[in-house]
């Protein structure tokens, strides 16, 4: 595994992340939390716990970051990274949102939105993890 690539691959990750939740989560299905108040914390407290989220996400895609470069194929590029971020994004699917939706008091349609989001937003975490991990290896590749 090469350091340099797993560490820009990464960061690279948690932006992506981090800019796809934003907008699906913060702007466009903002509105269908809002019918659960009892369940999600007020924007105000989020923030106040953002950079423990910001941090546990880091090392939850530290974690994916490790399991492509040890992949079969860690140099497939963005089609490989694809592939791998369909996998994640089915398993969070089901592991995560589906078990909140038993767990939590939210609607079927947010639960649904949810999944659909998750398995997007971890798509693009694997087409930029593999996007970088690959790019990175063929600029050392030239730099050698």
């Amino acid at each position: 595994m090469n350091w340099t690539r797993f560490a820009l691959s990464s960061i690279a990750g948690l932006v992506a992340y981090f800019v796809y939740g934003g907008i699906v989560t913060g702007i466009f299905l903002k509105k269908d939390y809002m019918p659960f108040p009892g369940v999600y914390r007020p924007a105000d407290q989020i923030m106040k716990l953002f950079p423990f989220g910001i941090l546990t996400t880091f090392l939850a895609i530290i974690a994916v970051a490790i399991l492509y470069a040890k992949s079969r194929n860690p140099d497939a590029a963005w089609m490989g990274g694809a592939r791998f971020g369909v996998l994640l994004g089915t398993f969070m699917m089901f592991a995560h949102v589906a078990h909140n939706y038993v767990n939590l008091n939210i609607g079927r349609k947010l639960a649904l939105e949810m999944a659909a989001a998750e398995l997007v937003q971890w798509t693009i975490v694997g087409i930029v993890i593999g996007l970088l991990y690959r790019s990175t290896a063929f600029y050392q590749r030239i730099a050698h």
